[in-house]
């Protein structure tokens, strides 16, 4: 595996009429995400759902498939540990080696 690398991204979502739903998706590495403005509703495959709004801090899920529901505009700055050979996100019908790393 890369080198050990720090990212950070400011990511912006903006909704349309409807909630906004991203991809089910996984995230090999861990991450931590602080929402600026908005919410963010973390959904698991379970089912199971957490909100976050403006200044929550939450740790995301390893290797676990979810995705985000956004209902506004939101803004989250995300952190991700990870080696540099790494995507940061893998989603359920991406790559199957890192998907297989997934529940």
């Amino acid at each position: 595996s890369g080198d050990a690398k720090i990212s950070i991204q400011k990511i912006t979502v903006t909704p349309g009429d409807k909630p906004l739903s991203l991809s089910m998706h996984c995230h090999n590495m861990p991450l931590a995400a602080y929402v600026l403005s908005g919410e963010v509703k973390v959904v698991k495959e379970s089912g199971q759902e957490q909100s976050f709004i403006a200044g929550n801090a939450f740790i995301e899920m390893m290797n676990s498939w979810h995705k985000g529901v956004f209902a506004k505009k939101t803004e989250l700055i995300v952190f991700y540990a990870s080696s540099s050979d790494l995507p940061l996100s893998v989603k359920k019908d991406g790559d199957a080696k890192l998907a297989s790393l997934c529940k």
